[in-house]
Order: C-alpha cells, then sequence, then structure tokens
C-alpha cells in the first residue's frame, strides 16, 4: 500500500502535465496573454501571475484596465517564446530549470524578468548567465548588469575582470562595441 508521501509525488509529479493540457484548450483559464507583435495567445491564470509579480499584481488588482474582469492582455512588447517560459517557471518553480536555455534565452528571460519585477527568475537567469565563459558572452553579460543597473551582477562582472590583463580591462571600448548587440 502507498504512503501519503508517494500518493502526493504522484499527484504532484502529474499537476504541470495537466496544467499544460489546461493552457492548450484554454480550459479554467482567466486570462488570455495577447503576446508579441503578432499578437500570439498564451493562456494564463491572473492570480498565478499576480502572486509571483508586482506588476501583474498591480495589473491585475489595481486601476489598470486589466482589472476590471478584462480576459486579455495586450503585451505587444514582449517575445511570446520568452513569455512561454517565464510562464512555465512561474508555474512550476520549484522545479525550475534554465540549464538548457541559450545565452541569448536566458539574457532576455532575464530582462523580462526583471520588466515584470520576478526576482526569483532574475536571480535564477544571472546564476546560469555566469556558467557562460566565452569572452564575448561575458562582455554581453556586463552590457546586460548595466542595462538592469544590477549592482550585484556588476560586482560579479567586475570579479571576473579583475582577473584579465589591462587591455583586455578596457570595458569602455567593449562596451561601445557590444552593447548595442544586445
Amino acid at each position: 500500500m502507498a504512503n501519503a508521501n508517494d500518493l502526493l509525488k504522484n499527484v504532484s509529479a502529474t499537476v504541470p502535465e495537466k496544467v499544460g493540457d489546461m493552457f492548450k484548450v484554454g480550459f479554467v483559464i482567466d486570462c488570455k496573454f495577447l503576446v508579441g507583435k503578432s499578437a500570439e495567445a498564451i493562456f494564463g491564470h491572473k492570480w498565478k501571475f499576480a502572486l509571483e509579480s508586482p506588476v501583474f499584481e498591480r495589473m491585475f488588482c489595481g486601476a489598470f484596465i486589466e482589472a476590471n474582469n478584462s480576459t486579455e492582455v495586450a503585451l505587444p512588447d514582449d517575445d511570446p517564446k520568452i513569455f512561454r517560459i517565464l510562464r512555465r517557471l512561474l508555474y512550476n518553480f520549484r522545479e525550475a530549470d534554465v540549464t538548457s536555455l541559450s545565452f541569448e534565452d536566458t539574457s532576455n528571460l532575464c530582462i523580462m524578468a526583471d520588466k515584470y519585477m520576478v526576482e526569483t527568475v532574475v536571480k535564477l537567469c544571472c546564476g546560469h548567465l555566469f556558467t557562460f565563459k566565452e569572452r564575448k558572452k561575458q562582455i554581453k553579460l556586463f552590457a546586460l548588469a548595466r542595462k538592469l543597473q544590477d549592482k550585484f551582477l556588476l560586482y560579479k562582472i567586475e570579479l571576473i575582470i579583475s582577473d584579465l590583463n589591462p587591455i583586455e580591462h578596457l570595458w569602455d571600448l567593449l562596451e561601445k562595441k557590444f552593447v548595442s548587440t544586445l
């Protein structure tokens, strides 16, 4: 006979699959995000986004139009692919993993999470970004830290570059060259 812990394990293992199925058909969903220039429909629950993000909380519970029982939320400046990743992390954060993401996707996710003030995802992304050791990616990471005004990221980048020789330490030149590619 299975004990209570085994039953809970099995239930929690099926929840993400059930939530995924709900997203596909829009079942018991109270919010449709229209993401990107093409307004791709991405389903979600207002309560979950409000719980995880102060920005969505103000959007759904404050004086914004979305708080007035609107089921559609237009997010034309966001990338649908990155928004789906953010949604997946919000719904399944205990098992959140970004290690399979590319540097670019992780950077974009970090920027989006910062925009919506989802600190847990920002920290998760930052941890993964420091695993990329290529010089060009470290320079892009420096630009990202400057863009986000993240003192912790900037401090860690300074630790990395303190080991470089003086020629490689010319961040102003490198920043001008690579910041625009972020």
